[in-house]
């Protein structure tokens, strides 16, 4: 809860411990690297995103004007240019699109049953994750209109992970166990 972002390097039997040299505020979910731009994206208590150098740690940038004010303790999503992230808590629960070649905002969606919690995963055209209030939704990749949503607590269950995606199917499990499978939802 310090701040820093930590790691471990192994080589050659040697043990190398590692963390940023500069604090944001608490950092929960496991951060993301991007590979074009050579930095690791972690979201944070404080709602923002932190971009640190994936070879040094430093903290170089925020996600410009970006302030999802929610604490965000999932990991985002990678998809080309575009990071997909939510937050879980209020004043402003959602889930956001950022484009990472303008650093900012590209859409929010937030006319959802909860906060996100969990990660999200891309099938199609589609994002997917959990609110926490046990809903499934589907959003368009594109522009973020929520396309589909499932109550998953109909089946009388608590649903806390991250959805899964094996062979062009989405699944998610319960705190109990229950495995449900859905099928991609068709491109418009």
């Amino acid at each position: 809860d310090d701040g820093n972002l930590y790691g471990v390097t192994l080589a050659n039997d040697i043990v190398r411990q590692w963390s940023s040299s500069a604090q944001a505020a608490a950092i929960r979910g496991r951060p993301v690297l991007i590979p074009f731009d050579d930095r690791l994206v972690a979201g944070a208590d404080d709602g923002v995103l932190y971009f640190f150098n994936a070879k040094s740690l430093d903290k170089s940038y925020k996600v410009g004007e970006v302030k999802l004010k929610g604490s965000i303790v999932s990991e985002p999503l990678l998809l080309k240019k575009q990071l997909y992230v939510g937050a879980p808590l209020t004043p402003r629960e959602g889930f956001w699109s950022i484009d990472l070649s303008r650093r900012k905002e590209q859409w929010h969606s937030q006319d959802l049953s909860g906060g996100v919690a969990t990660s999200p995963v891309a099938l199609g055209k589609h994002i997917y994750f959990v609110t926490n209030s046990a809903r499934l939704y589907a959003l368009d990749i594109e522009k973020g209109a929520i396309r589909w949503v499932y109550q998953l607590d109909a089946v009388g269950k608590k649903f806390f992970c991250s959805p899964l995606v094996v062979n062009q199917r989405i699944y998610v499990i319960s705190s109990s166990g229950h495995i449900l499978g859905f099928d991609e939802l068709p491109d418009e």
